[in-house]
């Protein structure tokens, strides 16, 4: 749901800065621990997700996506006709919402949730939008569940006309499967081997995609479970998992939070050779310690990133997004405030901090110049934050708002 994943009020304790997190040792299971390399495959893996095109969109309003591909005036995408005749609509007070957005590498079409909210819970529908024709159309009768208040990327495109699909995981471990869409045949398949996940993003013929374990069961008030966050590589063309999953940090969830898992944000560059992320650890009353590192696609050259306060003490699970030359990382939610970071992949300096703060998650522009957020968990508006900004007394530079109505921007380099 639409919540502030700051989830203010949940974190106690002293904030510690967890330096400790800069080494990774070789082994498997706990928090922090990297495993394997990559397993050779028989023939180079062709980069099928590399974009062809430039495109920025944004879901306005909540009803319709709005947005720009190569270049052209922004315009309305979609033709989405309410009500959408899906099953959680005849509850009482139910509320349909767009939900995170990924365009296909030519531009042509965008996968979309459509969220519908009833007590408690949220029902997920997977679309494609035509951006020619702005017709949608529903994946067949896929229908799944939010693991999580962090909006998950449960769409990602495997090439122009395949559409991945992660309905969400009903506990951990989890044995809900994942899905391939076919734009032409409108053919869904289960991906051979892949249960339980949360969210993935494909890059040049690999699937990287993350899973939770289960770690340990706090004997607190809140009852607070804790969870190895993995990040795996899947061959899409074999259908085969490749070298061992790198285990990132921690998710957690605690008695009162209706089944909600929190959990940091990690991307993949655009080449599939190198990621970054937020490396947390969570302790008994959910007290966060946390920082960010980087390394390769198989867990070597390991490296700490981020490292100026007060990015090297966020408290709270934060977005995280890498720019199309792979150069620099945006951060979003990085709580206490400034929660709007960049910086550069390869560590050092060059953190620049930003206002106003956002959880949102961020979305480089197709140019490279700066990124898109969305305002906080309540209110709409997509901000603009652009890398030559000037920065103001206080070390921010300052963002401007693009899309006053608008939610959940995705682009294309």
């Amino acid at each position: 749901m639409r919540r502030l994943s700051a989830h203010l009020g949940v974190v106690t304790g002293l904030i510690v800065l967890a330096a400790a997190f800069g080494a990774c040792a070789v082994g498997g299971g706990t928090s922090g621990t990297t495993t394997g390399g990559p397993t050779p495959t028989a023939t180079p893996i062709p980069c099928a997700t590399r974009a062809t095109t430039t495109a920025t969109v944004w879901n306005e309003s909540d009803k319709q996506i709005h947005g720009s591909i190569g270049g052209a005036a922004p315009t309305i995408l979609s033709n989405f006709h309410y009500p959408l005749g899906l099953p959680d609509e005849s509850f009482e007070a139910a509320t349909e919402t767009l939900g995170r957005m990924t365009v296909s590498p030519d531009g042509h079409h965008i996968g979309v949730i459509v969220n519908v909210y009833v007590p408690n819970a949220r029902g997920f529908y997977p679309y494609v939008v035509d951006t020619t024709t702005h017709a949608v159309t529903r994946v067949g009768t896929i229908s799944g569940y939010d693991p999580s208040s962090n909006e998950p990327r449960q769409l990602t495109w495997a090439d122009n006309q395949t559409l991945l699909i992660f309905p969400g995981i009903r506990g951990v471990p989890s044995t809900d499967p994942a899905y391939s869409y076919d734009i032409t045949t409108a053919a869904v398949t289960p991906l051979p081997g892949l249960t339980g996940v949360v969210e993935g993003v494909a890059r040049c013929g690999v699937l990287f995609y993350m899973d939770f374990t289960e770690r340990t069961t706090y004997s607190d008030a809140d009852h607070t479970r804790v969870f190895n966050e993995r990040i795996h590589r899947y061959n899409l063309a074999s259908h085969t998992e490749i070298g061992s999953p790198l285990t990132i940090g921690d998710a957690f969830t605690w008695g009162g939070a209706e089944g909600d898992i929190f959990y940091p944000g990690w991307d993949v560059t655009r080449d599939g050779s190198r990621l970054a992320w937020q490396h947390a650890a969570v302790a008994s009353g959910q007290v966060i310690t946390s920082s960010f590192q980087s390394a390769n696609a198989d867990g070597s050259g390991l490296g700490a990133i981020l490292t100026g306060p007060p990015a090297a003490t966020a408290h709270s699970m934060a977005a995280l997004a890498i720019s199309a030359d792979g150069s620099l990382v945006a951060v979003t939610g990085a709580a206490p405030s400034p929660t709007v970071i960049t910086g550069p992949i390869s560590g050092g300096g060059g953190i620049r901090y930003y206002t106003p703060d956002t959880d949102a998650p961020p979305a480089w522009l197709p140019d490279g110049s700066g990124f898109l957020a969305g305002g906080d968990a309540f209110t709409a508006g997509v901000n603009q934050y652009l890398l030559a900004t000037a920065l103001d007394g206080s070390g921010r530079a300052h963002g401007t708002v693009a899309h006053a109505t608008g939610y959940y921007p995705a682009t294309l380099p």
